[in-house]
């Protein structure tokens, strides 16, 4: 899997392999960017490229060496996580301990055992709390020069500034739809690719998420809820009944609502697109076309106070209750 595989926005695979061309992948390097965005795969491409024999800045993906980092089995290569404590195996915190940044210290003093360096990735580095922090701060202060330090983190505001300031950084960005959309559609048709690629926010991981937890299937089924409760006022109280429930997945539902109304209200305009659920274009303008476009702004509105309401811990039932009932209104 060389570097052209990975998904990633383009200018951030031509600025990495640019660095890794001029010999320049030194010290500390923070890979950041929105959930989803690829920061770990990005990660480990880094780590097959400096290893890797068979290419020159890329990696082939085929050899001993490459496959040892992705089995984790290379020895100069390691992989952290808050959760997987070095010094204490049996710990299963949500942040970095100080003990554990300092068993990755112990490692990253020792010389290289197969390449010219020892590669640390810390996932989730934003979980670094204030003690773990200076600890590692201390070790990018004082670092030796066979030792590659890649933080990754979907949230770097929250690392400490005197961290921030010793990591040479790399922001992924969202793919362009087009081009997420493009790539899915390989395995599947071209309108249900670019349904998730918008969903996904052009954010490859997500996509693959959303792919493995059956989001088109979930889409479906809300917007069956939807036709019948505009369609069948006694329905409401079944439908409520049956989501309430859900109280985990209550979010996520109202955020494939918003995107059926959204796309609802290009329906009740006549307006073509593009829609965010291009693969169910048909049944959307079934559903809200000749609507008023009061009715979608009300649902789109109520929908918004429904996920308010989550943050606030009001009643689910009353939540779903109020948004069937604006949603009914035009129905």
């Amino acid at each position: 899997m060389p570097w052209d595989s990975i998904e990633c926005h383009p200018t951030t695979r031509e600025t990495i392999v640019s660095i890794l061309s001029q010999g320049r992948f030194r010290g500390t390097f923070l890979l950041y960017g929105p959930p989803g965005a690829g920061q770990a795969s990005v990660a480990r491409a880094i780590a097959k490229s400096l290893v890797c024999q068979e290419r020159e800045a890329d990696f082939c993906g085929q050899c001993r060496l490459c496959k040892g980092v992705e089995e984790h089995t290379y020895a100069d290569v390691f992989e952290l996580y808050p959760w997987e404590d070095w010094s204490k195996p049996e710990r299963k915190g949500q942040d970095y301990s100080v003990d554990h940044i300092r068993e990755m210290q112990k490692q990253a003093q020792i010389q290289p055992y197969q390449g010219d360096h020892r590669i640390f990735i810390l996932h989730e580095a934003h979980r670094l709390n204030l003690a773990s922090a200076n600890c590692l701060l201390k070790i990018l202060e004082e670092p030796n020069t066979h030792t590659i330090f890649l933080l990754v983190t979907d949230n770097h505001a929250s690392l400490l500034p005197t961290i921030l300031s010793r990591c040479q950084k790399i922001r992924l960005a969202p793919l362009p739809i087009g081009g997420l959309s493009q790539r899915l559609a390989e395995d599947r048709p071209k309108d249900e690719a670019e349904t998730l690629a918008r969903a996904a926010g052009g954010l490859p991981e997500q996509a693959q998420y959303l792919i493995e937890s059956d989001y088109l299937r979930r889409r479906d089924e809300i917007m069956e809820i939807v036709e019948r409760v505009r369609k069948e006022e006694s329905y409401i109280g079944e439908a409520v009944n049956g989501l309430a429930g859900k109280k985990d997945s209550l979010r996520e539902i109202f955020k494939i609502l918003l995107s059926l109304l959204r796309d609802g209200s290009l329906a009740a305009s006549g307006m073509t697109g593009p829609y965010l659920n291009a693969d169910r274009k048909n049944e959307i303008e079934r559903i809200w076309s000749g609507d008023q476009a009061e009715t979608i702004v009300a649902g789109f509105e109520k929908t918004l106070d429904a996920i308010e309401g989550l943050d606030r811990n009001l009643n689910p039932s009353l939540l779903l209750t109020d948004l069937f009932l604006a949603l009914r209104a035009g129905g």
